[in-house]
């Protein structure tokens, strides 16, 4: 018996498994069967979690930061609702959708669509500086009988016989002109522009509309009515609260289908509208519809290819059967493992599952192809059934094992999706291992087979194989070297594949999720991520606003301080003086019907008055009143050119009835700010309240970057510089636990897959190593077995690199599996290849050849099935194996024997 004498613990315990299946079958299908049973009992026990959810450690300290977030303030789980259609039309249907959704508390809690613009319209004078205020209220004070006048007689003509006092007195006061000029100038602006029809309202409340004192952002919405339009003005927002912050499927799905349901039941009366959905439930919802999808169409794909695969390669569907059955039980009995140690099944796990009869088919395809040549070597049933035990049993164990060790390095991710994933493959493996090894021979002593030549088991594409290894055999060195010059290839192109970190990238490109993502950033000019800050007053909110604000990195703050400006006490004390002071005053009379002429005259000898004073401030040295004396005269007599034209008087008129309704508006405005309801948080619309103001009563600012986060060094200053800001205003400790948000959180995640990945590549090379050390007991076989793995890993990412596609957080696990799906082909042959009869490369390349090839279009049955996978992380890892083991039994069955060949190695010196 082969190697006996050198390895007899190993052999003694292959001999007793093969004791097994030919004397204790009984025994063993009653184990199998109880085991089975127990297995099954945990299958109902098995949630579904989305993928999303294990993308981050649970201790995570970011995570528990920004879990926490979630629960106080729930803002990002929110389902964002994009309508889109004519201006009209989408608001009134914002408004039916907003109806229709809030019908039902058990699904949503509230909907955010529209503010209340009553409140913007009360606070508008609170954003005017204090200082602004104060100096209204002294110039009021300073000219009270001459607004009184004015009131008493509106009209410009009034108007400008007081201005005509300006610098009367004997002695010029040039720093009172100076200070007078820039009020008049502005005041002189809009008269013409109102004259010249380019304007048709008026504001008197200092130099700037009510509009253009709030928030920025604030006057898009007062014109848009309150709804949350986007740049286009034909696209409305509706963020929708859920009643639960859970990202559980068994709510979102059901959550998702109502609120759906309910979208459309409200825009069936407004045609022309269209609606899309986007945010964190569309994105789990998503997850959970393509991951049954793809557990279905993959395991249906591959399972009936690899069955067709073996009917064809075996041409019985007994012997078909035998193989796969095994297969069966080992996914069972992996459930109960899954039960156990996850507990759930997520994406990755349950995929993976499927891509286990790929994975576990080539172990039977190899103990069958071994057995059948043992008896078309003339040896009884019994004796063929040890000696296939104690020839390929090694091989497959070796193979299993380091293809298990793979999976063991993934386990060690830091990222639960991953590590889970690597655990339960892991456990598949073993699973698939064990269960072949112990059913698939008892059975194959019961159905048993008669062999009657070489011809008879005979693998479909064997053939070719053979044809292809003639070809190389005549110049072994040449292929040798060609294969060879992967490695300086792969030097110069590997550096060069990219990692694309957006993990918007792994849904398909029509997904929902992804698709409106990407339009909302368009018709609102900004991203939706953005990093939460959290703080105990509001003191602290415009503290962090003003220092957040001037950080490179940040494009916008959104918060409860630009809804409640500073200061607001003494406001409300400057506003309450400036009401009573003008609310004492008469009402203002009708003006008169004005004479144009006489007013474009006065006009012009009011510009001569102020001529004069400009040589005066010439002679002064005073340059700036200079200039602006001139700009002031060139004003009044455009004013007095445009009274001259026709319908002037007319518009006139109309312009000094807009003064008295301006002042009776402003009037009004600052009798509502000085005495309703002092402004505070509780003061807020309660959209904006929910928004920026936690259950827990703690305050929120949410920074919005500049650009996409899934840069990593654009992401790395982000975090840093707002974490920064905070732990400046806040403190060191405190700056940090109130930075939270998925930008933070993915900073982190990133790194742990990218120096997981680093780890698990490490780590399955080593136990790679040291497993084909301990198998083989020589270098030289243990170099030669790792050939294919070291071929393919750098062909296939040479290939990736010319084709200019970037690895992904779900194709990179490719890597560590290739390397121990890889070995699995060297292993097999190099095994056949010192065995006894192994001198003659050209049956070794018969023999396993037929066995290896067709293992490795099941494991490429596989992985091709999931190219039809939807989700685009998994198809991209699918590819890159799919390629990745054609080119690894390819170097299997024709690089090795070439290397033996060329240089030409003595296997005996391997033994």
């Amino acid at each position: 018996m082969r190697n006996a004498h050198r390895k007899p613990l190993r052999d003694k315990l292959f001999l007793a498994l093969a004791g097994l299946a030919i004397r204790h079958r009984l025994r063993v299908f009653v184990a199998v069967g109880l085991v089975t049973l127990l297995a099954v009992s945990a299958l109902p026990f098995l949630k579904l979690r989305t993928t999303r959810q294990g993308m981050h450690p649970p201790d995570l300290p970011e995570q528990i930061r920004y879990e926490r977030f979630l629960e106080d303030f729930g803002t990002a789980t929110q389902l964002v609702i994009l309508l889109e259609g004519d201006t009209d039309a989408v608001k009134a249907a914002a408004d039916a959708v907003a109806a229709e959704l809030g019908q039902n508390g058990d699904w949503v809690r509230n909907v955010f669509y529209r503010v209340d613009l009553a409140y913007f319209e009360r606070i508008g004078p609170y954003f005017l500086p204090l200082d602004s205020l104060q100096t209204a209220d002294a110039w009021l004070a300073g000219h009270e009988a001459e607004l009184r006048g004015l009131l008493a007689s509106p009209s410009a003509a009034t108007a400008l016989a007081q201005l005509a006092q300006l610098g009367g007195s004997a002695k010029i006061d040039f720093a009172q002109i100076e200070k007078q000029l820039a009020g008049l100038q502005q005041g002189l602006d809009g008269w013409k522009r109102f004259l010249t029809g380019e304007e048709e309202n008026v504001a008197l409340f200092g130099p700037e509309s009510f509009e253009e004192l709030l928030p920025p952002g604030s006057a898009e919405m007062l014109a848009a009515e309150g709804y949350l339009l986007g740049k286009d003005r034909r696209s409305a927002l509706l963020f929708v609260q859920p009643a639960k912050t859970t990202d559980d499927c068994g709510f979102i799905s059901p959550f998702m289908a109502y609120s759906r349901a309910a979208t459309a039941a409200a825009l069936k009366s407004h045609p022309g509208v269209t609606a899309g959905f986007t945010g964190w439930p569309v994105a789990v919802d998503e997850e959970v519809s393509m991951m049954k999808r793809d557990l279905l169409v993959v395991s249906l794909f591959s399972t009936l290819v690899i069955l067709l695969l073996l009917y064809v390669s075996f041409r019985s569907l007994t012997k078909s059967a035998l193989v796969f059955v095994p297969l069966v039980f080992g996914v069972l009995w992996n459930t109960a493992l899954i039960y156990l140690l996850v507990g759930y099944l997520s994406y990755f796990t349950t995929v993976f599952i499927g891509l286990l009869f790929s994975l576990g088919t080539g172990y039977g395809i190899i103990f069958m192809r071994r057995f059948r040549e043992e008896l078309i070597e003339g040896y009884d049933t019994e004796r063929a059934m040890e000696r296939t035990f104690v020839g390929a049993g090694p091989g497959i164990a070796t193979s299993a094992v380091t293809t298990i060790a793979a999976f063991v390095a993934i386990s060690l991710f830091d990222v639960p999706a991953f590590s889970q994933m690597g655990i339960v493959s892991a456990t598949g493996m073993l699973c698939l291992l064990v269960a072949t090894m112990l059913i698939l021979p008892p059975l194959m002593m019961v159905f048993r087979e008669k062999i009657k030549s070489q011809a008879h088991i005979r693998v479909v594409g064997a053939g070719a194989l053979e044809w292809a290894w003639r070809q190389v055999a005549r110049a072994p060195l040449l292929f040798l070297l060609c294969g060879a010059a992967v490695i300086p290839a792969a030097i110069f192109l590997v550096p060069r594949v990219g990692f694309d970190y957006d993990v918007n990238h792994l849904l398909p490109a029509d997904s929902e999720t992804r698709v409106v993502a990407e339009r909302l950033e368009q018709v609102m000019g900004q991203q939706t991520q953005f990093i939460a800050v959290t703080a105990d007053n509001l003191e602290q909110v415009r503290r962090l606003q003003e220092k957040i604000a001037a950080l490179p990195t940040v494009a916008k703050i959104e918060s409860a301080a630009s809804m409640l400006p500073p200061n607001l006490e003494e406001k409300r004390a400057a506003l309450l003086r400036l009401h009573k002071r003008v609310a004492a005053w008469p009402a203002p009379q009708p003006p008169p019907t004005p004479d144009t002429e006489a007013l474009a005259a006065q006009l012009r000898a009011f510009a001569a008055e102020l001529a004069g004073h400009q040589e005066a401030a010439f002679a002064e040295g005073r340059g700036n009143l200079v200039t602006a004396l001139g700009e002031t005269s060139a004003s009044l007599e455009a004013i007095a050119v445009a009274l001259s034209a026709p319908g002037a008087a007319d518009r006139e008129h109309r312009f000094e009835m807009s003064l008295v309704a301006a002042f009776d508006d402003l009037r009004g405005r600052l009798a509502t700010a000085a005495t309703s309801e002092p402004l505070s948080l509780a003061s807020l619309p309660e959209d904006l309240r929910l928004r920026f103001v936690g259950s827990s009563g703690r305050l929120a600012l949410m920074v919005f970057p500049k650009e996409e986060i899934w840069d990593p060094d654009f992401l790395a200053r982000f975090v840093d510089e707002v974490t920064g800001a905070a732990q400046e205003v806040l403190g060191k400790n405190e700056g940090e636990q109130n930075t939270a948000g998925f930008a933070v959180v993915y900073r982190q995640t990133s790194k742990l897959i990218w120096n997981g990945l680093r780890r698990a590549l490490l780590l399955t090379l080593v136990f790679v190593a040291l497993l084909l050390l301990i198998d083989f007991r020589r270098p030289m076989p243990a170099l030669l077995a790792a050939v294919p793995f070291v071929v393919s890993m750098g062909a296939t990412l040479s290939l990736l690199a010319l084709a200019g596609r970037s690895l992904n957080m779900a194709s990179q696990l490719a890597l560590p599996v290739l390397i121990g799906i890889g070995v699995d082909f060297g292993v097999h042959t190099v095994h056949r290849w010192l065995e006894p009869d192994g001198v003659d490369l050209a049956k070794v390349v018969r023999t396993i050849g037929g066995a290896v090839w067709l293992a490795g279009a099941t494991n490429m049955t596989g992985f091709g099935a999931l190219l039809l996978a939807r989700y685009v992380g998994l198809a991209h890892f699918g590819a890159i194996l799919f390629v990745g083991i054609f080119l690894a039994f390819g170097g299997a069955l024709l690089g090795i024997p070439a290397a033996i060949a060329a240089l030409r190695l003595d296997r005996r010196s391997a033994k």
